[in-house]
């Protein structure tokens, strides 16, 4: 291996990753022979133990060892020619930017000086409402705009994340008995208390007991006259203090009331979508409107109603998960833009209010430390987890995600941070996951994850899910299936791709085709696309029976695609045995590129 030279700088600007990369990976000819140092086939259960990339992986251990902390994301190298790798490959061309309608919180904490995704990172500002209303009717909001103000020097956005619920929050056992009562003011107990000269009601919420850290939490009852009254004079308050306005402040959350750390608000209780309750939490939500006027875009809610989002959307907001590890959570939720069709092909509405008019449209990817394998299981597979999240997130086309400071995919959550915000318009890659999962809801499966570029089964091009992988822990499943390969035992001996007509139509172009594979038996396969040259390179690999997973890249100038709708641009052929494919890239280059983000 050739030696890599690593620089550690300390970043002039808090916007730019503090770190740089040196050298390239080593590329290889176009015949795209194995290369050395395969991984050991005890790797070979899909997506489950990290993978281990060729040269690009070595970067990422390298920087854990030289750096204490939170190390955040690691470009993989653009590679100019054509080769193949070990492992997975995120990489994107160096002049690729993050989008200035992706936001990125890392963590939860307001440290300024930790590296942090090369996007537009925002910083959760935790504010609690007992602490901006001391006192009946007594506003001060001087310490929340120094915290904004010392963040925005720094360069970095506001998640504004205002508190309001929360009387008491105890810490439990295992088994839900308080071990650790509440000292009046923990952190999250974000109630004023004031609240209690008026009689407002509590609501001892149930233990959650499968936490990294188990907790009990008392609420306010928030649709209660008094409480709803003082709040909604809380809220208008905050709008004439000006907070909302502030460049700074790019996205926000809504709060109501939970059982959950973070007054997150998904059951009939804490959003009740009938009687007095509705009208309560209407006023609500029109209240933070009219706070936030023309910035109402950057609201989120949090909620899978589809009555509470239609109204939300009626007003302008848009919307948040907060558990996106639970990666197949709201596929049949038209009011998120998602649908699984006939075939089991999940599908995402890009007319739905937020990814339509760019609202703000998050999610969280946060759950994997150590702690949390009660609600989750073995630790051994939370990198699988985390990769199924993230490109989820993607599929969903959202455009701010909370991710934590657990760093088990650098080189994923670099490509996520360019990734998120993009459209049709400005992405510079569309990518087709091929994987399937038997849901209770679908036991007939679920099937891919697709950003722009479809895969579909027809007549010669059907295909069998493979490289299952089991998940403890899954609301929906136990098992996903994280590749598909051909069937040449019954003439079904190509995989067929379909690119959105709106991303590359005609042609030639030139583009670079990656394809993540698993290096199966004797296996020979090709990628086919209609080429407007004669004599053009193939594009094919010659499998050495290693069983890991690996990256293999053709650049080509000369790619046309002539299709429409969901007709083939191009298909994976097998020559000899079955090829068995994980993620499909395709990613424009020159002319072809456009709307790359800002600098």
């Amino acid at each position: 291996m050739n030696p890599v030279a690593v620089e550690v700088t300390k970043p002039a600007n808090a916007n730019h990753h503090p770190f740089r990369l040196l050298t390239s990976a080593a590329t290889f000819d176009c015949t795209l022979p194995a290369p050395s140092g395969s991984t050991p086939r005890s790797a070979r259960n899909a997506l489950g133990s990290k993978p281990r990339r060729a040269l690009a992986g070595l970067f990422s251990l390298l920087f854990f060892s030289i750096v204490s902390g939170a190390v955040g994301p690691v470009a993989q190298p653009w590679r100019t020619t054509d080769d193949t790798i070990s492992g997975w490959d995120w990489s994107l061309p160096p002049e690729v930017h993050a989008s200035p309608r992706g936001w990125v919180a890392y963590g939860h904490g307001e440290d300024l000086d930790v590296p942090f995704p090369p996007g537009n990172r925002v910083i959760a500002l935790y504010l609690r409402w007992r602490d901006l209303e001391p006192r009946d009717g007594e506003f001060d909001f001087s310490a929340a705009r120094e915290r904004i103000a010392r963040i925005s020097a720094a360069g970095l956005g506001i998640n504004l994340y205002v508190r309001a619920a929360v009387w008491r929050f105890d810490q439990v056992d295992r088994e839900g008995k308080v071990i650790r009562p509440s000292s009046g003011n923990a952190p999250q107990e974000s109630a004023p208390r004031w609240l209690a000269d008026h009689g407002v009601p509590l609501i001892t919420e149930k233990a959650i007991t499968n936490n990294a850290s188990p907790f009990q939490i008392t609420n306010c009852d928030i649709f209660h006259p008094i409480y709803h009254e003082r709040y909604l004079r809380f809220i208008r308050a905050l709008g004439r203090s000006g907070i909302p306005a502030l460049a700074a402040v790019k996205v926000a959350y809504l709060c109501d009331k939970s059982a959950t750390n973070g007054e997150e608000g998904w059951t009939d209780a804490d959003q009740p979508t009938s009687g007095e309750g509705w009208q309560r939490y209407r006023e609500r939500l029109a209240a933070w409107a009219e706070a936030f006027g023309p910035k109402r875009h950057v609201l989120m809610t949090v909620s899978g109603k589809p009555q509470v989002l239609a109204e939300c959307y009626r007003l302008g907001m848009g919307q948040r998960n907060g558990f996106v590890e639970m990666y197949l959570g709201h596929v049949d939720n038209a009011a998120l833009g998602q649908s699984v069709d006939a075939e089991g092909y999940l599908l995402t509405d890009e007319k739905c209010p937020p990814i339509a008019q760019g609202w703000a449209w998050g999610d969280e990817n946060e759950e994997y430390g150590r702690g949390w394998t009660a609600r989750f299981g073995p630790y051994e597979t939370f990198g699988h987890r985390y990769r199924e999240s993230m490109l989820r997130a993607l599929q969903m086309r959202r455009n701010y995600l909370l991710v934590d400071r657990s760093d088990l995919d650098p080189a994923l959550l670099h490509y996520v941070c360019l990734e998120l915000g993009r459209t049709i318009d400005d992405t510079p890659d569309a990518w087709c996951y091929l994987r399937e999962t038997a849901t209770r809801q679908h036991p007939a499966g679920v099937r891919n994850f697709e950003r722009w570029l479809h895969q579909r089964d027809r007549a010669g091009t059907r295909t069998v899910a493979v490289d299952r992988y089991d998940i403890a822990k899954q609301n929906t499943h136990s098992f996903d299936f994280t590749a598909r390969r051909t069937d040449a035992a019954t003439g079904q001996n190509k995989i067929g791709f379909a690119l959105d007509d709106r991303f590359l139509s005609g042609g030639p172009y030139r583009v670079a085709f990656k394809v993540t594979y698993r290096d199966e038996g004797s296996t020979a396969w090709r990628l086919v696309y209609d080429a407007t040259r004669t004599g053009s390179s193939p594009c094919r690999v010659e499998c050495a029976g290693t069983g890991e997973i690996r990256t293999a890249t053709f650049f080509r100038d000369d790619a046309r695609f002539g299709a429409t709708s969901l007709d083939f641009d191009f298909t994976i052929e097998a020559e000899r045995g079955d090829a068995v494919i994980k993620v499909v890239r395709v990613i424009r280059l020159g002319p072809a590129m456009v709307g790359r983000g800002t600098p």
